[in-house]
This record gives structure tokens, C-alpha cells and sequence, in this order.
């Protein structure tokens, strides 16, 4: 079950016997047989039967109660790459926002992290692969553009700020002129010595 399953909308396809192709159909509400108890929402299922969870527009509330429930797992891995503390794999609560992954993986480096823009990357059921970069705001709660749940297998890569990337720069030239520098030194030092 992901946070986008519509739990209300969920449909149950059978086979009618000694037919081709015709089906008989029962629309389902599984939220009435989860928080109410409504066993008719809960039929026996067939070998063949298909089972059709709706999707959602936005995350529901009864969803995200049921991920403490044992419908989903109770917790999920996530990785945090990037200008953290403790770049790696995460394990965190199932529903965890964004902004709760990057603190688990020791916050945001001091001068370092660009601490707006942080990508999600995200590979989806079907293989295929989405990044969103967003605009966060550390103190805001869960929300689709600025905060968003993540789920299992979430990367969350927290990118470098100019400073870094000039201070970078910097060092990658200087580090082979200190080389070189060592090097002209040790040769006056001989040359001194005869």
C-alpha cells in the first residue's frame, strides 16, 4: 500500500464461470472495513479474481494512519547523500517527511549544504526513475511541494553550496601547486647543502 491507494475506491473483479471474458465487478471501501469493522467490505477471494486499488490526488489521513498499522511496514530505508554528517542509508519511520531523513543522517553541513534546494530521486514501480528538486523549509510540516512522506528506496541528496563548490575549486587547484611548491623547496634545500 503506497500513500497514493484511494482505500475508498477499490474494486474486486471475478470471472464469471463457463464464460470467455465477462467479468462481475463489486466496488470496495476498505477505510469502512479498517476503522468501522464492516465485514461486507471483505469478501473471500477466488483463484483469477483481480483486485484494482484507486489512486489517490493527494495523500489521505486514513492512509497515513494505516501506516502504523501492520498493512505497511513500520519502517522504511532511505538514502541521504550528500552535505550531511552521516551520508548513507537510513532507516526511519514509514511516512517519514523529507526533512526528518536528512536530520536522522546528522543535519545539513554547517557551510556546506545548500539547505533549500534538495533533490528527491525516486524509482517508481514501473523502473522508471523521477527527480523533483525542492525548495524546503525546516520547520514546515508534511507537504507534497516542500516537505514530502518519502518511501522505500528514496534518495535524498543534499547538494553543495557556491561556497563549497568554490571552496572546492580552490583546493583542487592549490593541492597540486603545494606539491609543486615542495618540490622546488626540496631542490634549494640540495642545491643549499653542496
Amino acid at each position: 500500500m503506497t500513500l497514493n491507494a484511494n482505500l475508498a475506491d477499490v474494486q474486486l473483479q471475478r470471472r464469471i464461470p463457463r464464460t470467455v471474458d465477462q467479468l462481475k465487478q463489486t466496488n470496495l471501501d476498505l477505510t469502512a472495513l479498517l476503522f468501522q469493522g464492516d465485514k461486507r467490505q471483505n469478501p473471500f477471494l477466488f483463484d483469477g479474481d483481480t483486485i484494482v486499488v484507486g489512486k489517490a490526488t493527494t495523500p489521505q489521513s486514513q492512509v497515513m494512519e494505516l501506516a502504523a498499522a501492520n498493512l505497511s511496514p513500520q519502517s522504511i530505508r532511505v538514502n541521504v547523500i550528500g552535505e550531511v554528517l552521516n551520508p548513507g542509508r537510513v532507516e526511519v519511520k514509514a511516512n517519514t517527511p523529507l526533512v526528518q531523513a536528512i536530520l536522522a543522517a546528522g543535519g545539513p553541513k554547517n557551510w556546506r549544504a545548500k539547505r533549500s534546494d534538495v533533490e528527491l530521486v525516486r524509482i517508481n514501480r514501473n523502473g522508471s526513475a523521477t527527480r523533483q528538486l525542492l525548495n524546503i523549509n525546516y520547520s514546515a510540516g508534511v507537504s507534497n511541494l516542500r516537505n514530502p512522506p518519502l518511501r522505500d528506496g528514496d534518495t535524498v541528496v543534499v547538494n553543495r553550496s557556491t561556497y563549497a563548490i568554490a571552496s572546492d575549486a580552490i583546493g583542487a587547484i592549490a593541492t597540486p601547486l603545494t606539491g609543486l611548491v615542495n618540490v622546488f623547496a626540496l631542490v634549494d634545500l640540495i642545491n643549499n647543502n653542496k
